[in-house]
């Protein structure tokens, strides 16, 4: 039997700019076991990354346009040393499109509710889970 999110009690990396939403995202999967490590710019999680000074994760959630330089660079890097990790990538800007988006990487518009958070993770980390509401 497969278990949800809830269970699993995985690693979980968080970056961005806004601090309150890095907290209350972390907190959130802290409350479901899971091990958190939150950012506000993509190069202090870049410099934890190379430095090993992260466990590895199972997810990074990470908005677009985080400070610090190219996101997409860390998610490549991120990549590298760790195969395999699922990515939630986030933007508040609407003009940024979710296409061709690499495999095990979901796109989220924002603002988002938290809930709606925890069930595009749910269902990136597990795909052929149904999701009920």
């Amino acid at each position: 039997m497969e278990q949800g999110i809830e269970k699993t009690g995985g690693s979980v990396v968080v970056i961005d700019r806004d601090e309150l939403f890095v907290r209350l995202i972390t907190t959130m999967f802290q409350n479901r076991g899971w091990k958190t490590k939150g950012y506000t710019t993509s190069s202090a999680a870049l410099q934890a990354l190379q430095e090993n000074a992260m466990e590895p994760p199972d997810l990074l959630i990470a908005d677009h346009s985080a400070p610090g330089g190219a996101v997409q660079s860390l998610l490549d890097k991120a990549r590298q040393r760790y195969p395999g990790l699922y990515c939630l990538l986030l933007s508040g800007n609407r003009k940024v499109l979710p296409l061709l988006l690499p495999e095990n990487t979901a796109f989220i518009h924002k603002p988002v509710r938290p809930s709606h958070l925890l069930q595009v993770a749910e269902k990136l980390l597990h795909p052929r889970k149904p999701i009920s509401d």
